[in-house]
């Protein structure tokens, strides 16, 4: 698995870069963002990997979604071309898609 200055190196150069497709769920994610496979399965990168470390409560163990992965780069994408931080584009893409197809759910 990649540390954390890899991922900062390796993503926020791909991420830019993306092609509109990349965006959409009714498309395969882009190869670029694969991680890692195994057989049928395959872990793509989302750029959900922010910690609040002033958080109250902390929901552990849900894997987010397509949906979710989508939405989280498309923001990532447009805090980059902001020219906002990493940081910040992390921090944005989890408050704006993490749970974004299942917060009613949640709530």
């Amino acid at each position: 698995m990649l540390n954390e200055a890899e991922v900062i190196v390796r993503f926020s150069r791909i991420i830019p870069q993306l092609p509109p497709a990349a965006f959409d769920d009714h498309y395969p994610p882009d190869p670029s963002l694969l991680l890692a496979s195994d057989g049928p399965f395959e872990v793509f990168y989302a750029p959900l990997d922010y910690v609040n470390a002033t958080a109250k409560i902390a929901i552990v163990g849900l894997t987010p979604g397509k949906h979710t992965m989508y939405r989280s780069l498309a923001v990532a994408k447009s805090a980059i071309e902001r020219r906002l931080s990493w940081e910040e584009a992390q921090r944005q893409a989890k408050l704006q898609a993490a749970f974004s197809n299942a917060r009613n759910s949640l709530t």
